[in-house]
């Protein structure tokens, strides 16, 4: 009888995921029927995909400079590594326009710097102005109402 050899370091249980898209959907799709069928714990699938997602985060961004290292060795054209097409090319701009002494662009930030601490003011304002209140505003008589609050609940998963 063929013994099946189980995953001992976290490469060899890395190595048992595929990076195809149809592979990866299979596993997922087996993970929900198993969950709707009442043969899986939902918080148990919560806390291990989000377990899963900080392994990734925390790998990626301790093995970025590797990555682009290994990368930049195929040049900036497309290349396939391990099932995925990958490319060593710009993911991120940013404009710092600071720099360009433009004394209108300088201007218009010190009124928006203004203008949104006002309006940060204002909505702690009415966040805790309890009930309505009649406001004028130049010759109008306004009723202002507080805020709606809309909350949208969902699991928190902490990882401890």
């Amino acid at each position: 009888m063929e013994s099946i050899e189980k995953p001992d370091t976290p490469m060899s249980v890395l190595e048992l995921f595929s990076t195809s898209k149809d592979s990866i959907k299979l596993f997922g799709d087996n993970i929900i029927d198993q969950v709707k069928e009442g043969h899986a714990d939902p918080l148990r699938i919560a806390a291990l995909t989000r377990s899963m997602e900080a392994i990734a985060k925390y790998v990626n961004d301790n093995l970025k400079d590797n990555q682009k290292n290994e990368a930049q060795k195929y040049g900036d054209k497309p290349f396939m590594a391990h099932g995925c097409e990958m490319q060593y090319t710009s993911v991120k701009t940013d404009y710092v326009y600071a720099v360009c002494g433009d004394p209108i662009w300088n201007e218009l930030q010190l009124e928006s710097a203004k203008l949104n601490e006002q309006i940060k003011q204002r909505q702690e304002w009415l966040k805790t102005m309890g009930n309505p209140q009649d406001v004028r505003v130049g010759d109008e008589l306004v009723t202002i109402i507080p805020p709606m609050k809309k909350t949208q609940m969902g699991l928190k998963v902490t990882i401890k």
